[in-house]
């Protein structure tokens, strides 16, 4: 689709449930794309299009994170948080996701 609408403004993006219920990896998609500028990092529980805080669920977002260290990403990296079980605090449940990716440490 990129291709046919040939447009500088039209770029990837990840959507990291979409991404994990098709059994693709980040690296997929760089494979395929020329650019990627918009990431959605979440947690999941690898069934369903559960959106949850990182550390939630079981998907490897650790790694997805260690990709686009990799791969020199600059784009947006939104945490794309939903569910009944936020509703009460959702802002506890974006710290917490903030503080997980804090604390991680890439090397170069």
């Amino acid at each position: 689709m990129i291709q046919e609408v040939q447009s500088p403004v039209v770029k990837g993006m990840v959507d990291t449930v979409a991404m994990q219920l098709a059994g693709e990896t980040p690296e997929d998609y760089y494979s395929q794309l020329n650019e990627i500028s918009h990431f959605h990092l979440l947690d999941g529980d690898g069934k369903t299009d559960a959106h949850l805080a990182l550390g939630d669920g079981i998907l490897p977002w650790m790694e997805y994170l260690e990709s686009l260290h990799k791969h020199h990403y600059e784009g947006v990296c939104t945490l794309e948080i939903m569910g009944s079980t936020y509703y009460q605090n959702p802002q506890q449940a974006i710290m917490n996701s903030i503080m997980k990716i804090r604390e991680l440490q890439f090397t170069k």
